[in-house]
């Protein structure tokens, strides 16, 4: 005989079932919100970012362990991501400065490369996403509106009250994304939406002028090549990068721009190509002596120093700028390459190819609309940022915070084009 059906019993385990998901509720909330306080402060303060991203790991972490981890089934090539970090961590044990505070020194160094999952924990909707962008913009448009009023943009830094690294990469992503949005989604959107990207888009470009950093306008230019080489609209695209380019050239002053692009060239008496060259070099023989695990990110300046201290008198004078700039190697590639080894390199620039050829293909199967505009925005970023790279330190630093939110964009597995969007995290 069946034993009937206990209500008490019922109602308790509902009300349990019930509690449980308004505790998940309030932690996803909770956890949106602090992803928007932390884009809302991603141009102004470096410490900020700090405090914010401690907390969205946290909270990210307590999700996942109480909740599961459905939250990667938004995310589509999340191992792309996982993996290099996995594996890096685990060279990182047999590097010079070896054990277990090396790994977690690797962890530490490239804490916002695993930004992306921790965005997908907490961003589940179109809609969320978008408000998410909006305190983008309002942060960048406050931060360069700032630098620019009070001519704070000399070496692509923002001279604010709290000082950030090369925020001209902030502004890279930002342009780059904003371009391939309005090139292909413009039609789609309101008017008033559109006209207001368009002007915050005219608004980063000068300032990318003004910041006079080479290396953001050799990642714009790459970037750029994609967007041309996925949109439909290329004779609009071009004019409208003609008419902006005008723009710059009233504001910046058209010798200026021809001097400081003609010396993108010079690799003979300009101070600063030669310096790098330099560094390429002795980095790219230092990297020899660890080849496959690296220094370690600790030991990497002390290592340097005995290393170039051992070579000949003539390799110390032919490559004088690697003694000067000792152990940052403005070349993000070689840095990785002597820090963590070729194993971390190769491993982590799979992984960078793997994101790049998942948006590319997602771009190219779109024929038009939002989603192959953000797509799009995604492989023109990467292709950007990882160009300027080649003569930067920040794929791991506080500059790449946006690039890792498009890399995001592009990676979820939102319909954007579609209509129904009610949920909202």
């Amino acid at each position: 005989m069946n034993r009937g059906v206990n209500v008490s019993e019922l109602c308790n385990d509902g009300c349990l079932v019930e509690g449980k998901k308004s505790r998940e509720d309030y932690l996803l909330k909770g956890g949106y919100v602090v992803v928007c306080l932390f884009f809302l402060v991603s141009f102004i303060s470096k410490a900020a970012l700090n405090s914010l991203g401690a907390i969205l790991m946290l909270l990210s972490v307590v999700y996942s362990f109480l909740y599961g981890r459905d939250w990667m089934r938004n995310l589509s090539g999340a191992k792309f991501i996982a993996l290099p970090v996995i594996m890096g961590a685990i060279f990182a044990l047999f590097s010079n400065d070896g054990g277990v505070g090396a790994s977690l020194e690797f962890l530490n160094r490239i804490k916002f490369f695993v930004l992306p999952l921790i965005l997908a924990v907490f961003i589940r909707s179109k809609r969320a996403l978008y408000g998410v962008f909006v305190c983008v913009l309002v942060s960048a448009v406050i931060a360069t509106a700032y630098s620019i009023l009070n001519g704070n943009t000399q070496y692509g830094v923002f001279q604010g009250a709290f000082k950030l690294e090369r925020t001209a990469s902030l502004v890279l992503c930002a342009s780059l994304a904003l371009v391939a949005i309005i090139v292909e989604a413009g039609r789609t959107l309101p008017k008033i939406v559109l006209g207001s990207l368009v002007v915050i888009a005219i608004f980063f470009h000068v300032e990318l002028i003004l910041f006079g950093i080479r290396g953001a306008w050799v990642g714009y230019v790459a970037g750029l090549f994609f967007i041309l080489a996925l949109t439909k609209h290329r004779v609009v695209t071009i004019g409208a990068c003609l008419a902006v380019m005008v723009i710059c050239l009233f504001v910046a002053g058209e010798k200026t721009m021809r001097s400081e692009v003609v010396s993108i060239f010079n690799t003979k008496t300009n101070a600063s190509n030669n310096a790098r060259l330099h560094l390429w070099r002795a980095g790219f023989d230092f990297s020899k002596e660890q080849l496959f695990f690296g220094t370690g990110v600790k030991g990497v300046k002390k290592e340097f120093k005995s290393f170039f201290n051992s070579q000949p008198k003539e390799y110390q004078r032919k490559y004088f700028y690697a003694n000067r700039f000792r152990a940052d190697f403005h070349n993000n590639f070689i840095q990785i390459l002597v820090e963590c080894g070729v194993l971390s390199l190769l491993s982590l620039v799979g992984g960078f190819f793997a994101l790049f050829g998942t948006l590319l293909c997602k771009a190219w199967n779109r024929k038009s609309g939002k989603t192959k505009g953000i797509a799009m925005g995604g492989v023109a970023v990467i292709a950007g940022f990882l160009a300027m790279q080649f003569f930067h330190l920040q794929l791991f630093s506080y500059g790449s915070v946006v690039f890792y939110l498009v890399v995001f964009c592009g990676l979820s597995s939102f319909d954007y084009d579609a209509e129904d969007d009610s949920k909202f995290c």
